[in-house]
């Protein structure tokens, strides 16, 4: 039986691929959906606005209501990345590799939502760090004896609150 990390992985690498493969040809390009991400006008009215694809609350809403219609949680994940490449690609102003970097953050945060992982409660940043501030905060969680992303979130806590 899978368990839920392998079905994690799995859909994060299958939403990913086509972004992946776009990345490798050099241009950034939106792949063709799958046949089973193709959607009917039921589905699409689910779908979040252009501009709402960045709105949690809208895309929990469009996840909750294309899950409850019955369709599949790959499914779901292919069509929502699907279609907010067509939303990244008109943003003339990224370079072609930063349109990949925010079309896998996406394609990850949709996958986390898509499996219960976020709500509007609790947003996961993807954040790339150098390895010499990695290893730093690594160094300072372990003297904290908390987790580096317990780490992270208390300084961000500090950082907010002013201390």
């Amino acid at each position: 039986m899978m368990t839920l990390r392998s079905l994690l992985l799995a859909a994060a690498v299958t939403a990913a691929l086509p972004v992946l493969q776009a990345e490798a040809a050099g241009a950034f390009e939106c792949p063709v959906p799958d046949a089973g991400a193709k959607v009917d006008a039921s589905v699409a009215a689910l779908l979040p606005p252009d501009d709402a694809f960045d709105d949690v609350v809208k895309l929990n809403a469009a996840v909750d209501a294309m899950t409850a219609a019955g369709v599949s949680r790959a499914v779901v994940i292919d069509i929502l990345v699907s279609r907010y490449c067509p939303v990244m690609a008109k943003e003339s102003w990224l370079s072609d590799a930063e349109k990949t970097d925010r079309m896998r953050a996406f394609a990850s945060r949709v996958t986390r939502i898509v499996f219960g992982l976020e709500s509007e409660d609790t947003i996961i940043f993807d954040v790339a760090l150098p390895s010499a501030i990695a290893n730093q905060v690594t160094s300072e969680a372990t003297a904290a004896k908390v987790t580096p992303q317990a780490w992270i979130a208390s300084q961000v806590d500090k950082v907010i609150a002013g201390n």
